[in-house]
């Protein structure tokens, strides 16, 4: 039951970051929702126990690249 809990609340917040998505894309960041990947590297990076504390899902923000070296063409 928790787990499933955990799902649900999970999604709901997703549903949540596909709206901070579309924000960040107008801001010229690159916002992208993995859903999933290998929680036990995760919590090696940031510095968790994976016993204890794990990924449900992960979401990146970060800069967009190709709009920053292709600007100087756009004149």
């Amino acid at each position: 039951m928790a787990y499933s809990l955990i799902l649900k609340d999970g999604g709901a917040l997703y549903q949540t970051l596909c709206l901070v998505a579309l924000v960040a894309t107008a801001m010229g960041l690159a916002p992208t929702a993995l859903g999933g990947g290998p929680a036990d590297l995760l919590c090696c990076a940031v510095g968790l126990n994976y016993l204890e504390e794990s990924a449900v899902g992960e979401f990146i923000l970060g800069t967009n690249i190709l709009k920053c070296c292709f600007s100087s063409y756009r004149s």
